[in-house]
């Protein structure tokens, strides 16, 4: 009992220290529209708390692409269900598809972890023409036939923290697209599923890379034109500090354990992402700033262990 008394006291402190420190240190602002970060690649970012508490939050995005016509709209995930973030998101969404010519075509997802997907039944009742697209290895979650706590991974925090990411995604049969294999073009994989997929979306403008590791259907989405990866999850690039500090530089580093399967092969797929030839800019979903240089995460993924 006296310990179960000291460690909700030491919790307790921990958690109001990391309020403090975080009220000091607010962070960058978040931008409530889609900001053009490379040309066609527009992005949403605003916090969610990763626990039930204003001063934990977790910078968060998602993402438009642009086709070809200027007026279809790809989404890259549909963000979390807290009302701050919906609000913002929504708002984002009606400013960037503000006239009647526009159309958000289809939905694709890194993968089915909440805060990736709880804005769906919004986006597929407010946009009833949009597709949505994800990896086989991550159908079940999204067809309601599976969810992450069945799961067995490589650590204890994911064994206790897989209770968190509860999904609740049974989607209409005729609105969802499973793309397959490990490496493909978006256009390519839709042909003959959607009608007309290469006038608004030529081949060679969107490709999917499967990394598994975070999830096990999770995708990287390579914007061609751009040269840049959506990356989801795959790694993070926030403050070395956080959440006690926002003021100290971004750092690359592993997904939260709390959400990752396999933190082994998370290693292999970043070492994967690396390898794509061309790079310039890859972006991840949780983001302090506007991404790392091909460069710098390359030289990062050589620091892992050569058995990775």
């Amino acid at each position: 009992m006296l310990l179960t008394k000291w460690a909700l006291l030491t919790v307790g402190f921990g958690i109001g220290l990391a309020g403090f420190l975080r009220l000091q240190h607010p962070g960058p602002a978040k931008d409530t529209l889609f900001e053009e970060l490379r040309p066609g690649v527009f992005r949403h970012l605003n916090d969610f708390p990763l626990l039930p508490a204003p001063f934990l939050p977790v910078p968060t995005a998602t993402w438009l692409i642009r086709g070809n016509d200027e007026k279809s709209w790809i989404l890259i995930d549909a963000g979390p269900s807290t009302p701050t973030y919906q609000r913002s998101f929504k708002a984002a969404m009606r400013s960037i598809l503000s006239g009647p010519e526009d159309k958000l075509k289809l939905i694709v997802l890194t993968h089915a972890h909440p805060d990736h997907v709880e804005g769906l039944p919004w986006l597929l009742e407010a946009y009833p023409d949009a597709q949505l697209a994800f990896h086989e290895a991550e159908a079940r979650f999204m067809t309601g036939g599976g969810q992450f706590a069945e799961l067995e991974g490589d650590s204890l925090i994911f064994a206790l923290g897989k209770y968190t990411q509860g999904v609740n995604s049974s989607m209409p049969a005729h609105r969802a697209l499973v793309l397959q294999g490990t490496h493909g073009d978006i256009a390519s994989s839709l042909s003959g599923l959607v009608t007309g997929v290469p006038s608004w979306l030529p081949h060679g403008t969107l490709e999917y890379l499967h990394t598994p590791g975070h999830s096990p259907g999770h995708l990287v989405f390579i914007h061609l034109p751009s040269k840049s990866v959506i990356a989801g999850d795959a790694f993070s690039y926030q403050s070395r500090w956080w959440p006690f500090a926002r003021s100290s530089t971004p750092h690359l580093a592993r997904p939260y354990p709390i959400a990752t399967i396999n933190s082994t092969a998370v290693q292999v797929s970043q070492k994967r992402i690396a390898e794509l030839p061309g790079l310039a800019t890859v972006f991840p979903s949780h983001d302090d700033v506007a991404g790392v240089t091909a460069a710098e995460f390359k030289s990062w993924t050589r620091s892992f262990p050569s058995a990775y």
